[in-house]
């Protein structure tokens, strides 16, 4: 009786470590199985504005810029909303956070744009100040067009 105790314990034994064993190596196998996702941290290279060489604004009249970033992988994205601009002359012209330039009186000045400490090339806009003479032309031509039958 003693012997048949001691074999009915050894198979309850060798049943519980197999279980046990089988659990063991699904919980490592699910661990195994698992993926580990990679992010990378694109950081911007440079930035340009568009166009590069535009043609005289006449004054009242406005440019649209636009800013391309390029990152550090060789990616390229609208950026325009993002940056921040300067205009080396308020005077002459002036420009929106959106990059609508206007032209406010004669001269030239230089449009730059910033975004993380890396700043575009400068745009210089030649701003052309109208004579009345040629404002009241204007006008008139304006005037009679909308006029005429």
């Amino acid at each position: 009786m003693r012997r048949k105790l001691i074999r009915f314990i050894g198979y309850c034994l060798a049943i519980v470590l197999t279980g046990c064993l089988t659990v063991g190596i699904a919980a490592c196998s699910k661990k195994a199985a698992i993926t580990t996702t990679t992010t990378m941290t694109l950081t911007l290279s440079s930035i340009a504005l568009n166009p590069v060489a535009p043609a005289n604004l006449p004054v009242g009249s406005t440019l649209y810029l636009t800013v391309t970033g390029t990152y550090s992988d060789g990616s390229t994205e609208n950026i325009t909303n993002y940056v921040t601009w300067t205009s080396s002359d308020k005077a002459v012209v002036t420009i929106s956070p959106f990059g609508v330039v206007t032209g406010v009186g004669g001269g030239t000045a230089n449009v730059i744009a910033v975004l993380s400490g890396i700043s575009s090339s400068p745009v210089n806009l030649t701003v052309i100040a109208l004579s009345s003479t040629t404002s009241a032309t204007t006008i008139s031509a304006s005037t009679t067009t909308t006029t005429a039958p």
